[in-house]
């Protein structure tokens, strides 16, 4: 074993920095080893056992080598080891952990946060997170039974987590407080039923060719867990003045609706549909099976997404809708703005957010608040200037892929009009600005909208809608080949390798096919988002190991690290290499696909996040194509 990984110098906590990781295995076939550990942590319970928070501890791990032949439950059976203690007790695992080709943890980003707190390096875990490969072998649809181990478990026949012990967890029984015995066989009993599970699940992963796209997620996982650690610091000068500014706004706003529309509660949903409906005279929004939308009780619906769809015809409801839109985002500025000063009076401006890699249909990220509800990602464009760096000396650094949802369309289609376009720097919003006469700065929000099937609005966007899929006749026939598929077969494999599924889908009796605008976004979004993106900041991740620098944000197409002004320069070249070179290789080697339009980066660097003069690279030297296409596009 290599001492230096787990070297404590005498204080218990590993030294991390003292030796270089391994370097990035992209074979998914590791998975059919049987040298493997499976483990589980038992922690105590603040912040339901997160390692972000420093005053929580390891109570007891107990792990299982894959070699080992178990077949009772129960922790008296020498195969299963187990230790009482917290992450400086915890060398024995961390040497099994070192001799394994992987590790098995059901949820596994919470087992690698407390691998870290316990020395062990990130970056040369290779995980199995069968909470992953579930949500792989689903898709896009969401098991009736939610995706916990106790379910899981249940849909593979195998007995579930001991109910006595489980109950005390779930009541807020802290862990440490449940007599040792009954604790020590609920977390053994935990670690033979992900055995249990994982040699069921990796039978199925590999017999649907899933194993692919499954690495890939399972290889985002110590990096998500190390991204938690890191968290994020606000600027509490700029909070307070950006939300003084824009609650002033929003009281505006709200003063001009209360005039035209009078007292009116905008709390209560009764009052909401009253006005919406009685007195306005709205007709109730119908989704695209001409079904009204109502409440989950099959009443009115006065919710803002509902708002935002009711379709305005007299100048009264024109009048409410302006002033609505004007209102809208206002509001729900103040509440992430109020949010932001909380966490500058009573959290020194410093938060932390956990990533999900387990709820959005399309695989994307998502992040959830850990105490404040406030997201890592959707901030509004103009909210990522109150984020600064926490340490003195550093920047913010951003790197984001241009247009990438719209490159990947071009790839995955072969629209050669696309490749054009991209390759000749064409300024494909000036096709925007042209068809609907907005400038170009407002154009833009609609450029992308036919990417993902948009055809509705008022009627100068739609003429927008067919010029642009006109233009990229290649991508939009490719888009339809898909959705053709989808209703012969119900089913449609992407290029990561995994499967999206629409089980009801039909033709209405005005020939429109249900789901399109989903069968048209699925296969670019997660593509683009779960995999390019994602795996283009995993090979920064690697790349930066041993640096003072840190990745502390990924906002599905864009990485943010905390950054050294001395090291901001060969940053910006990882970045670029990485985004715009070595992507190429780990999709063609991880998922056999050779993507073959250019993918590029934009990057900037500044005292907060987004600031800075921003540089664009392109990859010339990997793509030689002439074309006549000029640079700013117009309608013919």
């Amino acid at each position: 074993m290599d001492k230096t990984k787990f070297d404590t110098g005498g204080t218990g906590r590993a030294n991390q920095g003292t030796r270089k990781p391994k370097p990035l295995d992209l074979d998914p076939s590791v998975y059919r080893s049987n040298n493997y550990v499976v483990l589980d942590f038992e922690t105590t319970n603040l912040d339901r056992g997160s390692p972000i928070n420093k005053s929580n501890r390891i109570v007891l791990s107990a792990w299982l080598k894959g070699n080992a032949s178990v077949q009772k439950s129960t922790f008296k059976e020498n195969a299963i080891s187990s230790t009482w203690g917290d992450e400086f007790h915890q060398q024995e695992l961390c040497e099994a952990i070192e001799e394994a080709d992987f590790i098995i943890a059901y949820h596994a980003k919470f087992e690698c946060g407390w691998l870290q707190r316990c020395g062990v390096q990130l970056r040369d875990l290779i995980v199995y997170d069968p909470m992953l490969g579930e949500f792989v072998l689903f898709g896009n649809r969401k098991p009736k039974e939610g995706l916990s181990l106790d379910a899981t478990l249940t849909r593979y026949g195998i007995q579930g987590k001991m109910r006595y012990v489980s109950s005390l967890i779930e009541s807020g029984v802290c862990p440490s407080s449940i007599p040792q015995r009954e604790l020590q066989e609920y977390c053994v009993c935990d670690v033979l039923r992900t055995r249990d599970l994982f040699v069921r699940q990796r039978q199925k992963i590999f017999d649907d060719g899933k194993q692919a796209v499954l690495y890939g997620r399972c290889l985002q996982t110590p990096m998500l867990a190390d991204l938690e650690t890191r968290g994020v610091d606000l600027d509490s000068e700029r909070v307070q003045s950006s939300r003084r500014l824009v609650l002033n706004e929003y009281n505006r706003a709200a003063a001009d609706l209360q005039t035209f529309c009078g007292a009116v509660n905008w709390d209560s949903p009764k009052q909401k549909c009253e006005l919406l409906y009685d007195r306005l005279g709205f007709a109730e929004a119908r989704d695209y099976r001409g079904n009204t939308v109502q409440t989950n009780a099959g009443q009115r619906s006065s919710s803002v997404g509902t708002i935002d769809l009711l379709q305005a015809v007299t100048d009264e409801q024109k009048r409410f809708k302006k002033l609505w839109d004007v209102l809208a985002p206002l509001q729900k500025q103040v509440q992430i703005l109020e949010k932001m000063q909380g966490i500058c009076d009573e959290d020194n401006g410093h938060f932390f957010a956990t990533f999900n890699q387990a709820i959005a249909a399309n695989h994307r990220l998502t992040s959830t608040g850990c105490k404040w509800g406030l997201q890592l990602q959707n901030q509004p464009r103009s909210f990522k200037e109150l984020f600064r760096s926490r340490r003195k000396g550093c920047g913010i650094a951003e790197g984001d892929c241009p247009q990438l949802e719209f490159r990947t369309g071009i790839d995955l289609t072969g629209d050669r009009v696309g490749l054009a376009d991209v390759l000749a720097r064409a300024d494909v919003h000036s096709l925007t600005s042209a068809v609907t006469g907005f400038p170009r700065t407002e154009a833009k929000k609609h450029t992308f909208k036919p990417v993902y099937g948009g055809k509705s609005g008022p009627p100068r966007l739609r003429k927008y809608y067919r010029a642009f899929n006109e233009r990229y006749r290649g991508m939009y026939n490719g888009q339809m080949g898909w959705v053709y598929s989808v209703l012969e077969n119900k089913q449609l494999t992407i290029a990561s390798g995994l499967t999206f599924y629409w089980p009801d889908i039909e033709i209405t009796n005005s020939g429109y096919i249900t789901y399109t605008p989903q069968i048209f976004n699925y296969p670019i979004s997660s593509f683009a988002t779960a995999d390019i993106s994602q795996l283009s900041l995993l090979l920064v991740w690697h790349g930066i190991a041993g640096w003072d620098s840190y990745i502390c944000n990924s906002v599905h197409d864009a990485g943010v690290a905390d950054v050294p002004e001395e090291e901001a320069c060969k940053f910006e070249e990882l970045m670029v290499y990485c985004y715009t070179d070595k992507i190429y290789d780990v999709l063609h080697k991880l998922y056999d696909y050779s993507f073959s339009c250019p993918l590029g980066l934009g990057f900037k660097y500044g005292s907060h996040w987004g600031q800075g003069e921003e540089r664009k690279y392109e990859p010339d030297k990997r793509f030689q194509f002439t074309s006549e296409v000029p640079t700013k596009i117009q309608l013919r």
